[in-house]
């Protein structure tokens, strides 16, 4: 028995010692490299960032949204992934300029985001403000669920560096986990913004993109739990 405890572990430790520190991560993107064709977006436009002292100037994808922009409706397609049972998509989200939340009694709003996977499931529809006099968004909740203060779980608040009518911007880093097990996956970002005739109005970004199947993961704590599961029965 002991042997067999110890044969496992060894196996264990040579798995972590082979298994690059990156392996799960099937892509990653922070849209710096000029040279990078962005062929697995629907869109490939890039801007960067006016910048401040808390946050310098910065390279993203974008802007989007409505109002005479590129588009609202954003695609990124992977093709190829290993064999998994789970799928992570982390970003941050850029909510430039004058985002209304939930809307209020003036008629603006409301701002609506959504992340979803085509022919899976919606990962996100909520609404984000940029605006903590009057208008409330629905984030981290979803829409039309919640009621915060504007910036509620936001990364950061005015460090990029845009202004509209003394509105500034906010970065959301979103995280989020999901059964997927298909050898492809195609996530849809999108919004649905109230906005003026202005294209200096609410517009969107994406940055620092990683997307990580979840099949090292789950393989690890079965080798793990069967250890010591047989080191306990030992």
């Amino acid at each position: 028995m002991k042997k067999y405890v110890v044969f496992l572990m060894v196996i264990v430790g040579l798995f972590l010692v082979v298994m690059p520190a990156n392996a799960g991560v099937i892509y990653s993107n922070d849209f710096e490299n000029l040279s990078d064709l962005l062929t697995e977006w629907s869109y490939s436009s890039t801007n960067t960032t006016p910048g401040t002292a808390e946050h310098p100037s910065d390279r993203f994808l974008g802007e989007f949204g409505s109002s005479g922009q590129i588009s609202d409706n954003v695609m990124l397609t992977l093709s190829g992934l290993p064999v998994h049972t789970m799928l992570t998509i982390t970003f941050d989200l850029y909510c430039l300029k004058s985002w209304d939340g939930n809307g209020n009694t003036i008629g603006t709003g409301p701002d609506e985001w959504d992340l979803r996977v085509f022919d899976g499931p919606i990962l996100l529809h909520s609404t984000f403000s940029n605006e903590d006099s009057y208008n409330h968004q629905a984030f981290p909740d979803a829409f039309p669920g919640g009621v915060y203060t504007a910036g509620t779980g936001a990364l950061e608040v005015d460090t990029l560096g845009y202004s509209f009518q003394l509105l500034g911007d906010s970065v959301y880093r979103l995280n989020f986990i999901f059964p997927h097990s298909l050898s492809s996956v195609i996530f849809e970002f999108s919004s649905d913004l109230t906005v003026s005739n202005s294209t200096n109005d609410e517009t969107w970004g994406i940055d620092n993109v990683v997307v990580t199947p979840e099949p090292a993961t789950v393989l690890l704590l079965g080798l793990g739990g069967l250890v010591l599961r047989r080191k306990h029965r030992a």
